[in-house]
């Protein structure tokens, strides 16, 4: 069967950051493959450069004769008349009206509730060209993807096989790979006795023999313990090699571990609304009759099919004036908002730019260190430009903005 789109060689980059080089791999007719990756791994750039719309660094990029591509973007840009899922249905059904061979989805689950999450894999189950859907949704990559690509470590690997059987392979070889650095750091241990057993070794026989002044023989000796003292640390580097070198080959998704400075515990209410609704100027109220009061410590979820009016009550409370709202309301003067459009970061800026402006409290290492619980570390990730975040970057960048600066609990 030939293949719909093919490359060979392909090598990816992006503000001087290597994605993976010499990738092969081809688009069958009718394929559904899986393409996964670690938050700014390269998932987005792949398929842009697929759509014809990034320059590979390097590499061949074949496809078919007549062949109708089609990419429906990550995060369609958002609008005050529609919701994510609408914009993301809108953009599905632009790409589908030309009927196209191959769909490239960023995400598509990324906005959809959990019952037109159902009916697009319904759909796309059907859907007789070939797919290529970038994804961290396990449901949807379990119950579509036929073929894994998988980018991590600046490295793309092709199997052929399910999610599911996959994941399995992936946990084989990460406990394949955990036994093996335990074992060297068994051996590190080892050598480290050794070399301390042998350096100690030395040093006595430096006093030995010292009422026979026999200098010949105490010099052979002291030259005997340092070969050996030598020889030891030379195997004890070449472990440690090993060891980070196993330790980089690892492939064990990081988790994040972030700290939220509140400035104590807060008694009384929070935030309540009474006899509330809200709606847009002009329109019928999205939401009526709210009745809903927090405390601190309080955690409540905000559930509700596509288009309700989730994300219009949160922008009330943060006195959106686009929105009306009738009632009474008594909210906080400083509410932490993590926008699902993440409209709080400024191109223009770096990571660290953008901290440094949140958390001006924050010094030095502080910045650092902070950014680190959010799996920004190398120098790459800390002083990269948002403009080229990945949507996965751009959420834990948010979320460490967030957490930099307590809310304030003082209401209005």
């Amino acid at each position: 069967m030939s293949s719909f789109l093919s490359f060979h060689g392909l090598s990816l980059a992006t503000n001087g950051q290597p994605f993976f080089e010499n990738a092969i791999a081809q688009i069958l007719p009718g394929a559904r493959i899986g393409l996964i990756g670690p938050n700014g791994a390269g998932k987005s750039t792949l398929l842009k450069t697929l759509a014809g719309s990034f320059e590979p660094s390097s590499g061949s990029i074949k496809k078919a004769s007549n062949l109708i591509t089609r990419y429906v973007p990550q995060l369609p840009e958002a609008s005050r008349a529609l919701s994510g899922a609408e914009h993301f249905q809108k953009a599905l059904s632009t790409a589908l009206a030309s009927n196209p061979d191959l769909l490239l989805l960023d995400e598509p689950t990324n906005h959809l509730d959990a019952c037109r999450k159902k009916a697009l894999i319904n759909f796309l189950t059907r859907f007789p060209g070939a797919i290529l859907f970038a994804s961290h949704d396990e449901s949807l990559l379990s119950a579509l993807a036929d073929t894994i690509w998988s980018i991590d470590h600046n490295s793309f690997q092709v199997y052929n096989c399910s999610y599911t059987a996959f994941c399995n392979t992936r946990a084989i070889q990460e406990k394949a790979q955990l036994e093996k650095i335990a074992t060297i750091k068994r051996q590190l241990i080892a050598l480290q006795e050794k070399l301390q057993t042998e350096a100690k070794r030395a040093a006595q026989s430096r006093h030995a023999n010292t009422h026979e002044n026999d200098r010949m023989l105490r010099r052979a000796m002291q030259e005997k313990g340092s070969r050996t003292v030598g020889r030891n640390q030379k195997k004890l580097n070449e472990a440690k090699t090993t060891l980070e070198e196993a330790r980089a080959d690892t492939l064990i998704i990081e988790k994040i571990t972030p700290r939220f400075f509140f400035e104590g515990k807060k008694s009384g209410t929070t935030l309540n609304i009474t006899c509330g609704s809200v709606a847009y100027h002009g329109q019928a109220p999205l939401i009526d009759n709210i009745n809903l009061t927090l405390a601190p410590g309080d955690r409540i979820a905000l559930l509700g099919n596509n288009a309700t009016g989730k994300s219009t009550l949160l922008k009330a409370m943060l006195g959106d004036m686009t929105i009306k709202r009738k009632g009474h309301w008594h909210i906080p003067d400083s509410i932490g908002y993590l926008d699902q459009h993440y409209q709080n970061l400024h191109p223009s800026k770096t990571v660290l730019d953008s901290l440094t402006h949140a958390a001006p409290h924050l010094k030095g290492n502080a910045l650092r260190e902070h950014l680190a619980r959010f799996l920004f570390r190398k120098p790459g990730e800390v002083n990269k430009p948002l403009l080229h975040l990945s949507g996965g970057e751009k959420a834990r960048l948010s979320l460490a903005l967030l957490s930099a600066k307590a809310p304030s609990c003082s209401t209005k």
